[in-house]
C-alpha cells in the first residue's frame, strides 16, 4: 500500500470555544473537559506533501518519549503528568508490540495482535493502547468504553472499535515518523514515534 502524506500544521484547533466553568465544581468540570474533547474529536487538518512510502517501510522497532502531556484523574481529583517511554514494534508479519513504560514501575505489554495501514496512512493496533490519555481514560478506551470519535483530516475514527490510531508522516529521504493522533488541547504535545531499529 503506498500513498503521498502531508505533513500536519503544529497547532491545534481548539474543540471546546468557551472554557468558562462558573458554578461548575472544579473536579466536575476538569473530568467534562477531558471527556467532552475525546468524544467530539478535533479536526486537524494537514498541509504540505511530503515521498510516497508503502507499508512495508514501517516495519522495525519504533519509539516516543512523553513529556509534556497531561490528563485530569477523576479518581484522584488532579491533572497529572503522563510521563514515560512507549516502544512500537512492527513486525513484517503483520503482527506488533506495543510497551509503554511509564518511569514508575509500571509497565504495560499488547504483543501479537494485528496492525496495518489504511489509504489515509492511519496506522490500526487492533487492542492497542493510547497512553497519552492519562491512566484513567486509556484504560476506559482499552475496554471499549470510551464513546465517540477523533477526527482527523476529515475522517471519523471510533474509539470504541478496539483500536488504537497512529499517523505516518514521511519527511522526506526515507525518514519517516509516526505520531499518536491528537486528543485535542488537554494533549499539550502530540506524542510522536522515531524509528530506532530496522527489522527484517
Amino acid at each position: 500500500m503506498t500513498g503521498e502524506l502531508t505533513r500536519p500544521r503544529l497547532t491545534k484547533k481548539r474543540c471546546l470555544a468557551d472554557n468558562s466553568h462558573t458554578g461548575l465544581p472544579a473536579r466536575f468540570f476538569w473530568m467534562l473537559l477531558g471527556v467532552s474533547v475525546l468524544l467530539t474529536g478535533c479536526s486537524t487538518r494537514l498541509f504540505g506533501t511530503s515521498d510516497p512510502f508503502a507499508e512495508n517501510d514501517l516495519v522495525g522497532i519504533w519509539q516516543a518519549e512523553y513529556e509534556n502531556i497531561w490528563a485530569y484523574d477523576s479518581r484522584i481529583g488532579q491533572v497529572v503528568d503522563v510521563l514515560g517511554t512507549e516502544t512500537l514494534t512492527l513486525r513484517p508479519d503483520g503482527t506488533y508490540s506495543q510497551v509503554y513504560d511509564d518511569h514508575m514501575g509500571n509497565v504495560k505489554t499488547v504483543d501479537g495482535k494485528s496492525w496495518y495501514m489504511d489509504e489515509t496512512n492511519i496506522v490500526h493496533l487492533e487492542k492497542g493502547m493510547w497512553p497519552q490519555l492519562g491512566p484513567e481514560l486509556a484504560a476506559i478506551f482499552e475496554e471499549q468504553m470510551l464513546g465517540g470519535v477523533q477526527s482527523f483530516d476529515g475522517r471519523d475514527l471510533p474509539l470504541n472499535a478496539g483500536e488504537a490510531y497512529l499517523w505516518v508522516n514521511s519527511l522526506g529521504d526515507g525518514e519517516l515518523e509516526m505520531f499518536h493522533l491528537p486528543t485535542g488541547d488537554h494533549s499539550q504535545k502530540v506524542v510522536r514515534f522515531h524509528k530506532v531499529q530496522e527489522q527484517s
